[in-house]
């Protein structure tokens, strides 16, 4: 009995491996969609009770929103100090009102009906990390090689620390500027050290009390061993010694 096997040119091969291929990425990526979870910002609840906010200062990321549930049986309101936002009318028992925090600020707010109710909002944003850089980009392992970065804050939070990551391993950097306080406009840390012989990855990291932030990895020039040179020289020397007096010995 002859079996008949139907030709498949290369070509159609390819295709069909193709189609699967593609209906496998589209069934991948839209189980994807279906489980992986989204980025999204946070909500924050402060209670109302006893005509007190709790807590009274909170401190939250830029996007998120703080709800006020009102367990008095007054009515209340949560009013930013020169009106930029307001809830309105919470009732009591249980009314809530929600504000969404878009840009970073330190707010001070009141209720309308009760001035004596004081509370603040803290809009963080994460600090960053500019002009990250390490003087001389190479050199040997005499060298001493200055790692600099300028650490910025939009709410002028002092830095719990400034790090540089060198090979895996963090060292705490120095301000430049010990007396400069204003980090809105960016302040400079350097961190000094001498490298052994090879390439080095580096990477910067920050922490403003709230949210820890980092820079790209980076790679350095190549170090070259101390004395390498010299030791060269050296050699070269020695051998020429050796040689000279094999050929006298030989003559």
């Amino acid at each position: 009995m002859k079996i008949y096997i139907p030709a498949v040119l290369p070509s159609q091969v390819i295709g069909m491996v193709s189609r699967k291929l593609l209906i496998a990425v589209l069934l991948i990526l839209g189980f994807s969609l279906l489980v992986l979870p989204g980025v999204s910002a946070k909500t924050h609840w402060v209670e109302i009770e006893g005509f007190e906010f709790k807590p009274e200062d909170i401190t939250i990321e830029v996007g998120d929103t703080i709800t006020w549930e009102n367990n008095d049986s007054a009515t209340h309101t949560a009013t930013e100090d020169d009106d930029a936002w307001d809830t309105g009318d919470i009732s009591g028992s249980g009314g809530t009102g929600s504000i969404v925090f878009n840009s970073a600020a330190n707010w001070s707010y009141y209720c309308e009906y009760h001035p004596s109710m004081t509370g603040t909002v803290n809009v963080n944003a994460p600090p960053e990390l500019e002009n990250g850089t390490m003087d001389p980009s190479s050199g040997d392992r005499t060298t001493m090689f200055n790692f600099t970065v300028d650490y910025i804050d939009e709410n002028n939070n002092t830095p719990m620390f400034v790090y540089v990551n060198i090979d895996g391993t963090n060292h705490t950097m120095m301000q430049v500027d010990g007396m400069d306080t204003n980090y809105t406009n960016g302040a400079e840390f350097y961190y000094e050290t001498k490298l052994g012989g090879g390439t080095h990855t580096y990477r910067f990291y920050a922490n403003d009390h709230y949210v820890t932030n980092s820079t790209a990895a980076e790679t350095t020039g190549t170090v070259i061993p101390e004395f390498g040179f010299i030791i060269a020289v050296t050699m070269l020397a020695v051998v020429g010694i050796a040689t000279i007096g094999w050929r006298r010995r030989t003559r």
